[in-house]
């Protein structure tokens, strides 16, 4: 009796001690290669940070020559935020939400087992990504204004 009360509390910290690590859909630890997935998880997770660097910086070096005017890059947002007679904040954040509106279509679609096509994710939160480091942009070239006056 004692024995299976010892093997318990073993499984038990065994178990506590898996929660300390990531598994994969399959249920394997990311620290092994799991056989359906053919790639550990934080390899996979590892690659799609690596590309989503690559692809910040190919979009925004790009947009940025497209947008910017008189060598300001955030141009666009202050010449929208003075028309719609806001700041250049809340112009981007308003551009930036027909791009929210899309991921939430896509996770809605989820629901009924449509999934997107790696292009549409890659474009979609990509935009959303690259909207908040503008915004950042923003807020620090608004910080650094006031810090110099």
């Amino acid at each position: 009796m004692n024995h299976a009360h010892g093997d318990g509390i073993d499984r038990a910290l065994e178990l506590e001690k898996s929660f300390d690590r990531e598994v994969c859909i399959h249920g394997e630890l990311t620290s092994n290669i799991c056989s359906a997935c053919d790639f550990s998880n934080f390899e996979f997770f590892d690659g799609v940070v690596r590309d989503r660097i690559e692809l910040i910086q190919n979009v925004l070096g790009a947009k940025g020559k497209e947008y910017s005017r008189d060598a300001d890059r955030f141009s666009n947002f202050k010449t929208a935020g003075r028309r719609l007679n806001t700041t250049p904040e809340r112009a981007l954040l308003g551009m930036r939400e027909k791009h929210e509106v899309s991921i939430l279509d896509i996770i809605s679609d989820l629901d009924n087992e449509k999934l997107p096509t790696e292009a549409l994710l890659e474009e979609k939160i990509g935009d959303s990504i690259n909207y908040l480091i503008l915004l950042e942009g923003l807020l620090k070239e608004r910080l650094r204004n006031q810090n110099v006056n």
